[in-house]
Formats: structure tokens, sequence, C-alpha cells
């Protein structure tokens, strides 16, 4: 009897989001294009993690939003447009280059050549030390 509380303990403690089972779409191409879009953006929750890697409860959600779009007809670029008009474009994976986002793609580039310059600088002084 103590083993049969426990185990129903055990079993109802376990939460229902461990066995949310995705839906996936029934036309192939449309699941490869779904699956696709999951890999250009970003989990709202998770840092650094796309849809597709995500287990996020926001996730499932987004993932169940974008499969009930294509399987509507619609077509990713629509679907990417309508995330970035709601979201902005941090939820993309890989943002466009824009003049938003010049600074972000540019500036490491940027701190390198600063520090090269730097360094050629300091190089060239100590050797005049010398």
């Amino acid at each position: 009897m103590k083993n049969l509380l426990l185990i129903s303990m055990l079993l109802l403690s376990i939460p229902a989001s461990a066995f949310k089972a995705e839906v996936k779409l029934a036309d192939a191409n449309q699941e490869v294009a779904a699956e696709k879009l999951f890999h250009e953006i970003r989990c709202l929750v998770c840092e650094g993690e796309s849809l597709a890697e995500s287990n996020a409860e926001m996730a499932f959600d987004m993932r169940a939003l974008i499969r009930k779009k294509i399987a509507a007809g619609e077509n990713t670029k629509d679907i990417k447009q309508m995330l970035v008009a709601n979201y902005g474009e941090q939820i993309l994976q890989n943002p466009q280059i824009s003049t938003k986002t010049y600074f972000l793609w540019f500036f490491p580039a940027f701190m390198l050549i600063i520090a090269a310059i730097a360094i050629v600088f300091y190089v060239k002084k100590s050797s005049k030390a010398l």
C-alpha cells in the first residue's frame, strides 16, 4: 500500500509540460519549411537558442503558431516579417544589415583594427626606447 501511494505521488509530481507533444504538419514540404524557419528565429525566453533548440513553453507556442500559418498557406518570408514587426529584429538569429545594426555588425572589426594599430605603435615605441 505504501508503495502504491509513493508511486502515485511521484507520477502526480511530474510536470504536464514534460509530455507536451508537437503536432507536425501533414505535408512534408511544409514541415521542412517550418523546421527551417525554427532555426532562423530566436527563442524569446532562452538566451542564444533558436526555436528549434528551445524547450520553453513560449517556444512550443511559437512553433505551433508558425506551423498554423504555414498550413494556412502563408510563406515563410511573410511569417518572418510578422514576427519582426511584433518582436523586433532581435527575434532573428541573423539580423539584416541596416542602419540600425551597423554598430552590431562592424564594431568587432573596428575594435580589432584599433587594437592592431595600438600594438604596432607600442612595438615601434618600445623598439626606439632600446
